[in-house]
């Protein structure tokens, strides 16, 4: 619980929290928790809501990125500088822009596929 309280209940006093309905945060630990803090979460989000979650995109590329290049990071240290790394590339290449720039498009699939997953 350390890393909720440390990560979102003082970013969410004044929004609700939006999150992906996986098992692991929506387990009764965690909305118990949520809950004693004031932590108010939007229950209506879309369950299947990772194409139009920007950041899901991003660390599903990220990953997909470390094990095409066999990264290897035996520390937190040597995690940290990896991803800073890739981080600091996807930048320069404007994978984020481009990433915004597609999301018109995304939304229109899935309005399309009623909701469904897009890929």
């Amino acid at each position: 619980m350390k890393v909720l309280n440390e990560n979102v209940v003082s970013f969410c006093q004044d929004s609700p929290l939006i999150h992906d309905h996986y098992p692991v945060h929506t387990a009764q630990a965690v909305r118990m928790f949520l809950e004693s803090h004031g932590v108010a979460v939007l229950e209506d989000w879309p369950k299947k809501s990772g194409d139009i979650m920007p950041l899901e995109t991003v660390w599903l590329h990220v990953i997909d990125k470390l094990n095409e290049f066999n990264n290897l990071a035996f520390d937190k240290a040597g995690l940290w500088s990896e991803l800073s790394q890739l981080w600091q590339s996807l930048s320069l290449d404007g994978y984020f822009t481009q990433l915004i720039s597609d999301m018109p498009e995304r939304l229109q699939n899935i309005i399309h596929k009623d909701g469904a997953w897009t890929r």
